[in-house]
């Protein structure tokens, strides 16, 4: 595979040693995105990451970043070429853009929209124990149809110790943590995220700064101002994305269990494992680093679309689809229960006071039939007076199965991030 083979129809971005296209595969006439890291002048390390976008990408198949087709070298000009499904609704930082320049806002459904799906790709890659490190809204896309996808992982890193201790990413975007030169997790992914939809939401950062030190003292004193014009969940969130204590952030897991995030449980499946590929080391003998490159995956599928190949098709004059199986066309009714007649009780023979048995009348009970019922937030809040730790009155947040202790949640609101009442829901939520 050669250049020679795509067609070049336009540049989309550029950095400082890399150009992404928009190409034609002249082999099926597909549209792709093509990313050429140029060789010269780079440094091993740089040369390195480029090599380890190709990695992760190559290891996974997931609905919300970027699907890998192929890599190859070209060996001419020097370049290291990806080939990458392509976006076409481009990314949150045009999107924000967008928005400014016609003074509007960004709708707080393709908010929570995006929170979820940027949710469900950290959730995947940190579960891997991969931590993006750069994640900001011009790493993050959009295809037509408004699905987010994540990209731009080459400086992304597998932790087998669970702490990162390299200082990377984008100012606007970094955390408490990477500006103070300590170790970092998963958490550090969190706080970039909460930066990302806080930027959705007011179309500007959350922390700025005249120049680098001003800016590193905004960042690590957390503090940022409030949006109006948003719901209170949407705020709290933020709040808790961008808290100065990695520990109190939630994870990518926890944020999915949310009903505000995920309202409904239907498209729910257990988290999908990937087979990381084997650590791509750099050679400056050209036949040696192509043998290492990954296979190409045109003919792959991603998640995504095999997903919507099983969903049903409903038709707009309800004709009968071919496959009929698929169709229940019978309403479903509920399975016919045998209720026993009542027996009398066992006890002396005679007859009561009026001359009736003293037999009590028989007790029918109704079959009972377990069903999910959706009910309304739960009215939830911790009293530090009584002995339990759940009191029903107060104001409504949010509902879970999981529950705090009533010293983690005094010491949550310490922190001032949160305002009682409350629900202690979550360990982390508010």
């Amino acid at each position: 595979m050669s250049l020679k083979d795509f067609e070049i129809q336009n540049k989309l971005g550029e950095g400082a040693f890399s150009s992404v296209y928009k190409v034609v595969r002249k082999a099926d006439n597909q549209i792709y995105a093509l990313k050429q890291v140029k060789l010269t002048g780079l440094s091993l390390k740089e040369k390195e990451n480029a090599l380890n976008e190709i990695r992760i990408l190559a290891s996974f198949d997931h609905p919300h970043i970027i699907g890998f087709k192929e890599a190859f070298l070209d060996d001419s000009l020097s370049l290291i070429c990806i080939v990458m499904e392509l976006a076409e609704g481009g990314d949150l930082l045009n999107l924000i853009n967008s928005h400014k320049k016609s003074k509007t806002r960004i709708p707080e459904y393709e908010i929570w929209e995006i929170l979820n799906q940027c949710a469900q790709a950290l959730q995947s890659l940190h579960s891997n124990k991969i931590l993006h490190r750069d994640l900001k809204s011009a790493n993050i896309f959009l295809t037509a149809n408004k699905i987010v996808k994540l990209g731009d992982l080459n400086v992304s890193k597998v932790v087998k110790g669970g702490m990162a201790y390299t200082q990377t990413g984008t100012p606007y975007y970094a955390s408490p943590e990477v500006w103070k030169d300590q170790p970092y997790n998963s958490a550090s992914d969190i706080w970039s995220l909460g930066c990302v939809i806080y930027e959705l939401c007011s179309l500007n950062p959350p922390f700025m700064g005249r120049d680098m030190n001003a800016l590193c003292r905004n960042v690590i004193r957390g503090v940022f101002t409030d949006i109006p014009g948003i719901s209170k969940d949407l705020m709290r969130i933020i709040k808790l994305m961008l808290n100065v204590t990695p520990s109190i952030r939630p994870s990518a897991k926890e944020i999915l269990d949310l009903p505000a995030v995920s309202p409904t449980k239907a498209l729910d499946k257990p988290l999908e494992s990937y087979q990381l590929l084997k650590t791509i080391n750099f050679n400056e003998k050209v036949s040696t680093l192509r043998s290492r490159l990954p296979n190409s995956q045109y003919k792959r599928k991603l998640s995504a679309d095999l997903f919507k190949e099983n969903l049903p098709i409903i038709e707009e004059n309800d004709e009968k689809p071919a496959n009929s199986s698929a169709v229940i066309e019978k309403p479903m009714l509920l399975p016919k229960i045998h209720i026993p007649k009542a027996l009398p009780p066992k006890g002396p023979k005679g007859l009561a006071q009026g001359g009736s048995p003293n037999i009590p009348k028989p007790v029918f009970k109704s079959p009972q039939i377990h069903t999910k019922i959706v009910r309304p937030p739960t009215i939830i809040t911790y009293s530090p007076r009584e002995n339990t730790s759940i009191k029903r009155i107060g104001s409504v947040i949010m509902e879970s199965k999981r529950h705090i202790s009533p010293q983690n949640l005094d010491r949550i609101v310490s922190l001032g991030v949160l305002e009682k009442p409350y629900s202690p829901t979550p360990q982390w939520w508010g």
